[in-house]
């Protein structure tokens, strides 16, 4: 659920993402359907997490998987997406290639 702000079908201006418990999961500020500014990011409990640092469309937004790991570390400069930032820890490349070999060895 969310309260998002439109102006001629572009997000522009404040917003509000919850979680299904009805907490406060996070709130900013769009700029021409871009992320400009993040306030803070909760988890379902409320307890505050580290999301990045994006401030006036310049910064660093972190997704997560639902499980709480990072996945990826999106980076915006003056209002542009610039990059990400790809995550992998090393039982994931492990179980990536056990899977491949397993997928290859079928065919």
């Amino acid at each position: 659920m969310s309260i998002t702000t439109y102006s001629n079908s572009t997000l522009e201006g404040y917003y509000s993402e919850f979680h299904f418990n009805g907490q406060l999961k996070e709130h900013g500020i769009n700029k021409l359907n871009v992320p400009w500014t993040i306030y803070g990011a909760y988890d379902s409990l409320g307890n505050a997490i580290d999301i990045g640092n994006l401030l006036n469309g310049t910064g660093t937004i972190r997704k997560f998987y639902s499980n709480g790991k990072l996945m990826k570390i999106e980076q915006y400069n003056d209002g542009k997406y610039w990059n990400t930032l790809l995550l992998y820890s090393i039982s994931e490349i492990i179980l990536t290639l056990v899977v491949l070999k397993m997928v290859m060895v079928k065919q």
